[in-house]
């Protein structure tokens, strides 16, 4: 498939993944760690690094069917969704309950694993929310070994994943 980077500066040929479970993330990964070849990993359509990594591999994993609310809890103000769902949608969900999310970025294209990754900032704001990881509570990653963890603030690696452009894991 013919690729163009979010900015529409470069645009290169490359063979996309759409993974439906977290098992069929496991196969590709597998897959592209037995080739010894990179992989860029996708969660919405506005990745500003796009460029830069569209160059180093011909392969993309695109997170965007990995979008499903798991669990959302009124009572304790807390939602649990899955990377690839876009914050429109999200945001749009919670506002439906009379309820926001806050550093949201303009644009449709925004995922919430982008957001994370990114950590991103936008409208509305508050104190103590400067950024979009200023809403999460805790991340289930996956490892390069499809080997799954929940992390926690309290652990230093959840700062890595915050901002970290996707390199400790997706």
């Amino acid at each position: 498939k013919n690729v163009i980077s979010y900015n529409r500066t470069y645009k290169s040929f490359r063979k996309i993944f759409y993974p439906k479970n977290y098992d069929e993330i496991k196969k590709i990964l597998k897959s592209v760690k037995d080739k010894k070849t990179k992989i860029l990993v996708k969660s919405g359509g506005c990745g500003h690094g796009d460029k830069t990594n569209l160059g180093t591999s011909d392969l993309i994993m695109s997170l965007e069917k990995i979008n499903k609310i798991k669990d959302f809890n009124i009572r304790k103000l807390t939602l649990t969704a899955q990377s690839g769902i876009n914050l429109h949608t999200l945001f749009e969900t919670l506002k439906n309950k009379n309820l926001s999310i806050l550093n949201v970025p303009g644009g449709k294209n925004v995922s919430l694993g982008g957001a994370i990754a990114g950590n991103v900032h936008g409208r509305p704001q508050m104190n103590n929310f400067a950024v979009f990881g200023d809403n999460i509570i805790s991340l289930k990653v996956m490892l390069e070994n499809g080997k799954i963890i929940k992390i926690s603030k309290k652990n230093k690696l959840f700062y890595k994943i915050i901002g970290g452009l996707s390199l400790f894991g997706i």
